[in-house]
C-alpha cells in the first residue's frame, strides 16, 4: 500500500512547519500561529506563553497544561471539607474558576498534584512573546479529551479531601479551552515551576 506524505505547513503564512519531536501542535515561529491537524483540515489553537518570572536551577521547558475557565454549579452537596467549596469560595451554590490540566502525559500523580496545585493556586503570569529558545513539551491530551477529564480530575479531588463525602450533584460549564504554555525545570525527578 503507498504511503502519502504530506509536508506541514503553517495555515496562516504557508511557511513549512518542522519538529524533531511527535507533537499533536504545530507552531509556526514566522507568524506565531499555533495549530492542529484534523481531518478537515487544519484548526487554529488559541494558546499562551507563560514568561520566566524565577530563575531555573536546571535547564527550563515549557509544560502545556489546558486552561479552562469554568462555571461549577452545585445542586446538592453532603460534603466535609471538600475541594469544591475551597474553589468557589465557600459558595454553596458554585461559581467560576479556572481549571488547569496538563496537555501532557505524565505519571498519574504528577499530574494530579499539577492540575490541583495550579487550579487552587488560582496563577498568574505574564505573557511572553515567543518561547525564546525554551524547548517544549509535546501536547498529549487534545481539547476534547481535556474536557471529558475536567469532570473526572475535578470529582476525584472532591472524593480524595480529608472529611466525608456522602454525595454531591454538580455540573461544569467549560467556558473555553486555551493552551497555556508555563514554564518548569525539571531538578532530579521533581518538576518545579517558574512563574
Amino acid at each position: 500500500m503507498p504511503v502519502r506524505i504530506v509536508p506541514i505547513t503553517c495555515p496562516n503564512c504557508q511557511q513549512p512547519i518542522t519538529g524533531k519531536e511527535m507533537d499533536n501542535v504545530f507552531y509556526c515561529p514566522v507568524c506565531k500561529t499555533m495549530h492542529v491537524r484534523e481531518p478537515d483540515g487544519p484548526k487554529v489553537v488559541v494558546y499562551e506563553i507563560a514568561a520566566i518570572r524565577t530563575q531555573p536551577q536546571g535547564q527550563p521547558i515549557y509544560v502545556p497544561f489546558w486552561k479552562m475557565p469554568t462555571i461549577v454549579n452545585i445542586y446538592h452537596e453532603s460534603v466535609e471539607g471538600g475541594f469544591f467549596l475551597d474553589l468557589v469560595h465557600n459558595t454553596p451554590k458554585g461559581g467560576a474558576i479556572v481549571l488547569y490540566l496538563p496537555a501532557v502525559e505524565w505519571d498519574v500523580n504528577v499530574y494530579k498534584y499539577w492540575a490541583e496545585t495550579l487550579t487552587k493556586q488560582q496563577i498568574t503570569y505574564a505573557l511572553a512573546e515567543d518561547f525564546g529558545g525554551v524547548p517544549r513539551m509535546p501536547v498529549n491530551i487534545l481539547r476534547d479529551e481535556a474536557g471529558r477529564l475536567a469532570d473526572f480530575l475535578v470529582l476525584t479531588f472532591e472524593a480524595e479531601r480529608p472529611g466525608v463525602m456522602q454525595s454531591i450533584s454538580y455540573d461544569l460549564q467549560i467556558q473555553s479551552l486555551i493552551l497555556v504554555y508555563i514554564p518548569f525545570a525539571q531538578v532530579g525527578s521533581q518538576f518545579v515551576c517558574l512563574i
